[in-house]
């Protein structure tokens, strides 16, 4: 009899234990509010990406972004930053600036666009070269033909698809260098608390 009441006991306190451990879903940053961001995952099948990533087809080779985060500048201007993620070699970055007339909401912004459009950069390591510091030469590579589509921006976040082609313009142009984008999906995270000097 001693036995069975110690192993009620045990069972009792184990359970009681399992219990007071449920308490409701993970949040890892409880002060950030996701209420509006919609799941990836429709009908069980990836349809999207998470909020802060993006992922596409740059060049015919998958490659993921993160983070991926947004911000508006002193003077109005939307801008869109995503990183390639774990990009040491080429510090990979995409950044799309809207200007405060230009963005309206849920559309699809052409590049080139018939009254303004969007500017579509992508900074990264020119592996080739050094300054005479030693240090990484950045190039820049420019959109001349792409669209950029905003599904939804709900609570802050920015939804949708992309796809064009950039050749480099800076340090010296090169329509030889290139870089292909498609099948881009995006879910910028515009509320991101970024610094200043990371963006």
């Amino acid at each position: 009899m001693k036995k069975h009441l110690i192993s009620i006991a045990i069972v009792s306190v184990c359970a009681a234990a399992l219990y007071s451990c449920n308490n409701g879903a993970y949040d890892a940053t409880p002060d950030k509010d996701y209420s509006a961001a919609l799941s990836p995952f429709v009908d069980g099948e990836l349809e999207g990406v998470q909020v802060g990533s993006m992922i596409g087809v740059l060049n015919g080779k998958t490659t993921y972004f993160s983070p991926a985060y947004g911000y508006e500048d002193t003077v109005g201007n939307k801008v869109l930053v995503a990183r390639v993620k774990d990009d040491s070699i080429f510090d990979r970055r995409l950044m799309i600036v809207f200007t405060a007339e230009e963005y309206k909401g849920k559309l699809e912004y052409p590049i080139p666009g018939e009254k303004g459009s969007p500017i579509m950069n992508m900074t990264m390591i020119d592996t080739t070269r050094v300054d005479k510091a030693g240090r990484p030469i950045y190039k820049t590579l420019s959109a001349t033909m792409a669209k950029i589509n905003i599904a939804g921006d709900e609570g802050g976040f920015y939804r949708g698809d992309m796809e064009g082609v950039m050749y480099r313009t800076a340090p010296e142009q090169n329509n030889n260098d290139s870089v292909k984008i498609e099948k881009c999906k995006f879910y910028f995270d515009i509320r991101a608390n970024i610094p200043e000097r990371n963006r």
